[in-house]
């Protein structure tokens, strides 16, 4: 992982390279993801699963949470 830090009065396009992940956690993410608009439950699950393999990822939390507030579940979707 690279960060850059960026200055507010920066422009300009930033460049980053993308390279293919094998992080089981990174790729149970992205199909929770694609399976948030078809299968709820699965993404539900998914998410869970993904979270288990990468605890401090913010993002896996953010996105069970929309998956289960659009479900009507807005408890679930609090803890």
């Amino acid at each position: 992982e690279t960060t850059q830090n960026l200055t507010a009065a920066q422009k300009g396009d930033v460049k980053i390279a993308l390279g293919k992940t094998t992080d089981e956690g990174e790729l149970t993410f992205q199909e929770a993801e694609k399976m948030s608009s078809v299968d709820r439950e699965k993404a539900v699950a998914l998410y869970e699963k993904a979270a288990k393999l990468r605890p401090k990822n913010a993002e896996i939390y953010l996105g069970m949470a929309r998956v289960l507030a659009d479900a009507g579940k807005h408890d679930d979707a609090l803890e």
